[in-house]
Parts: C-alpha cells; structure tokens; sequence
C-alpha cells in the first residue's frame, strides 16, 4: 500500500510540473505576457501567480482556468496532450 501512496504522489509532482511548463511555454508565445501583466489579466496576485509556477504554491485548476481564460486558450486544448507527456515522463523513468 505504501508504494501506491508513493507512486501517486510521484506522478502529482510530475503532473504539477507538466502544467507548470505548459503555463510557462504558452506565455512565451504571446510576446509581452510576464507575470504582471498575467496578474492584470486574470485578476490573482503576482505572488500567487509566482509561487504556482515555481512549484512553491499548487496549481488549482482555479488557477489553471483563469490562465487560460485570460489568453484565449480553452482548458480542453490546454489539457489535450496531458496524457502524452505524462506517460512519456513516466515511461522514460522505468
């Protein structure tokens, strides 16, 4: 049973970082969107926005929706290849 805890809280980590670097990737693409001006348009403190990207703070899907509410990107296009890089991060450690 122990293990199972462990794995599942392996592959949260793995999860929170894929999210993480896909917050991070798409703010990249949209030229000018840094952490003041994601905090404008989304209404959530620059702290808050901060710490959920560095890994201090989780990512709620709140949070996770506010981001893409404010660039246009809808949450099932945001998740669509969640799947892939969580499996493909998951394997590559086997």
């Amino acid at each position: 049973m122990r293990s199972e805890v462990a794995r599942n809280e392996h592959e949260k980590k793995v999860f929170d970082e894929i999210v993480r670097r896909k917050i991070k990737d798409m703010m990249n693409v949209y030229e000018g969107v840094n952490l003041s001006s994601l905090s404008r348009a989304t209404g959530l403190p620059v702290s808050t926005l901060s710490k959920a990207l560095s890994g201090d703070r989780k990512i709620t899907t709140f949070v996770i929706y506010k981001i893409c509410s404010a660039l246009n990107v809808p949450m099932s296009t945001f998740f669509l290849d969640i799947d892939e890089k969580m499996n493909a991060c998951l394997i590559g450690e086997k």
